[in-house]
């Protein structure tokens, strides 16, 4: 399984790699609008590229300000067009926040803090260089990989 996890942020978006590498790519903080939604477009087409994933695990939108949720489903369309430009089939696995909370923390409310220290119990590293979105990435990969959601069927991109 060539598994890419994210959890998409208009600001800062978690990733981990299929090797299990995580990082935060962030656009430059001048940009905003469609400029910033090209850069995202980009900066998807290149990971998509560059891992050839077949599998993505993705954090779905929290369904919170109205404002918000418009710009996330904004940055999930942009998502979408890159996944169907690069044309291979990929199995998306949506995990709601509250299940991926549950399931790294045994709470479905845990706060930032608290998948903070999941992670580093779980893992067993120091992960202070990480920011919440990685965590939250890494949290997605690792109980993806752990078998907590279907990978095998789900959306095919």
């Amino acid at each position: 399984m060539r598994l890419l996890a994210l959890d998409l942020s208009l600001t800062a978006t978690g990733v981990v790699d299929p090797d299990g590498n995580p990082d935060t790519l962030k656009p430059p903080k001048n940009m905003v609008g469609g400029e910033r939604l090209d850069w995202w477009h980009r900066t998807f087409v290149v990971l998509l590229d560059q891992h050839q994933p077949n599998r993505i695990a993705i954090e779905a939108p929290y369904v919170g300000h109205r404002n918000n949720t418009l710009k996330l489903g904004e940055l999930y369309g942009v998502f979408r067009l890159a996944l169907t430009q690069h044309g291979r089939p990929i199995v998306i696995a949506w995990v709601p926040p509250s299940s991926l909370k549950k399931a790294w923390t045994g709470d479905g409310r845990a706060d930032k803090a608290e998948m903070r220290r999941a992670a580093n119990c779980i893992l067993d590293q120091d992960l202070t260089d990480l920011d919440d979105n990685a965590i939250d990435a890494l949290a997605l990969w690792w109980t993806t990989k752990q078998g907590c959601w279907d990978t095998t069927t789900g959306d095919a991109a």
